[in-house]
């Protein structure tokens, strides 16, 4: 389930933002352009179009705080370099902006590797853990310290391979 709005100013960007997400983190906000496609002529030569969403990229909240990285952002940040260390590094989908050559690591290789880091207690359920991550995630993420999508994240000055 996915409550959404759609925002458009008028003047400066459309914006979809998720209100809530039944398995994610809440509060993400994206921006985004129509672009005209054209679908062909109707019977009497006229061009029938439409508009298709462009993705623009991730509209990073202000921040509200001016502390640095806490306890668990760190916590994430070192479970996803051993992830990469380690090798569990996969193609991140092509979608624009992204480059075809972008690699990142699984969010449940990320939660594996965090839960083996004790980033939960025993008395934690995996729901509960798995909602915190998504919210620590998103937080390194408006702090432009993480890039990620539903599926996977990664950092994003390691986010393209050496060829």
């Amino acid at each position: 389930m996915v409550d959404r709005k759609i925002e458009d100013d008028g003047a400066s960007e459309r914006t979809i933002l998720i209100d809530k997400v039944k398995n994610g983190p809440d509060g993400a906000k994206w921006a985004f352009d129509l672009l005209r496609v054209d679908l062909g002529h109707d019977k009497d030569g006229d061009l029938i179009s439409s508009c298709v969403p462009e993705y623009r990229g991730f509209v990073a909240k202000k921040k509200t705080r001016a502390s640095g990285q806490n306890n668990r952002d760190r916590l994430v940040l070192s479970a996803l370099n051993a992830c990469i260390e380690a090798g569990q590094l996969l193609n991140v989908p092509a979608v624009p902006p992204m480059k075809f050559d972008t690699q990142g690591v699984l969010r449940e290789s990320l939660k594996e590797r965090l839960r083996d880091m004790g980033y939960w207690g025993a008395d934690d359920n995996d729901d509960t853990a798995k909602r915190r991550i998504n919210r620590d995630i998103l937080r390194l993420v408006e702090q432009n310290l993480l890039c990620a999508d539903p599926d996977m994240v990664w950092l994003p000055s390691v986010s393209t391979r050496s060829s």
